[in-house]
């Protein structure tokens, strides 16, 4: 199970867009991630690829932390998040996000959103 101290550091870094250090610190290279209903991104490094190509992509980004629990191997942490996309415009959703935890490694991560 992961530490509240570890898990404070894991939601400071997606709070603060600071994925790269987030995904070397707390993403198992064997991810799976899912978003919504879409077929999975399979390893870190695509998931890399995938949100350097994302991020380059918005501007005016915020992140809220609205409320989460961690438990034995799980967390669940609902977010609102803010941006300007350069094809989709101003987007502002909830987004809930579960993972899967293997010690301090998320090894499957689940967002739920609609925009």
């Amino acid at each position: 199970m992961i530490s509240k101290e570890k898990f404070a550091e894991y939601l400071r870094l997606v709070q603060t867009f600071e994925y790269e250090k987030a995904h070397e610190e707390f993403y198992h290279k064997k991810l799976i991630k899912h978003e919504n209903e879409q077929a999975p991104t399979v390893g870190l490094l695509k998931h890399k690829e995938e949100m350097k190509a994302f991020l380059s992509s918005i501007s005016e980004e915020k992140a809220a932390l609205k409320q989460y629990l961690i438990g034995d191997g799980f967390s669940a942490v609902e977010w609102e998040y803010e941006f300007v996309h350069e094809d989709w415009g101003k987007r502002a959703f909830s987004q809930l996000s579960i993972q899967r935890w293997d010690k301090d490694k998320i090894v499957l991560e689940r967002h739920h959103y609609q925009m």
